[in-house]
């Protein structure tokens, strides 16, 4: 058994090693240059023109996908919005299903993509990329839904 010296001494030990612990953890080097984010990155490109001039050209980085919210209907088999718009590019659509009734939300094109079955206030999602014009169909692949009605319409212009 320790006496009461002894007890102190390995307190006091104890709590200046976590003290200095803590202080390397918090000293510590951080790498993570994620907190910076630039709009553009800037591409440099030499090339010989009729004049011998360097040309730069920017690309955008890391662009958002567009979100749509396609929420369900407050009852039955359907959506709330049957006929969205967005641009070509990187597109997520969203589902809030309020319903007691499981929905989600599906594309068969240009890919496939199938959302997580929700119900009682969950969120359905895909993202999707999508280069070409054109209309492409969304629906709830619960089955019999789709055969329901439960669909619309995501024109890309």
């Amino acid at each position: 058994m320790l006496n009461r010296f002894g007890f102190r001494t390995l307190l006091m030990l104890m709590l200046l090693v976590l003290s200095l612990g803590l202080l390397a953890a918090g000293c510590g080097d951080d790498d993570d240059d994620s907190g910076d984010s630039a709009d553009t990155v800037e591409m440099t490109t030499t090339e010989e023109t009729d004049g011998g001039e360097d040309t730069t050209a920017e690309e955008p980085a890391d662009v958002a996908p567009q979100v749509i919210e396609i929420p369900t209907a407050e009852s039955g088999l359907a959506y709330a919005v049957t006929e969205v718009t967005a641009a070509p590019g990187t597109i997520t659509l969203t589902t809030l299903n309020e319903q007691s009734v499981p929905h989600n939300i599906a594309i068969d094109e240009p890919t496939q993509q199938i959302g997580e079955i929700v119900q009682d206030g969950g969120t359905s999602e895909i993202t999707i990329t999508i280069d070409e014009p054109g209309e492409y169909e969304y629906y709830c692949s619960v089955p019999g839904h789709r055969e329901a009605g439960m669909v619309g319409k995501l024109i890309v212009e």
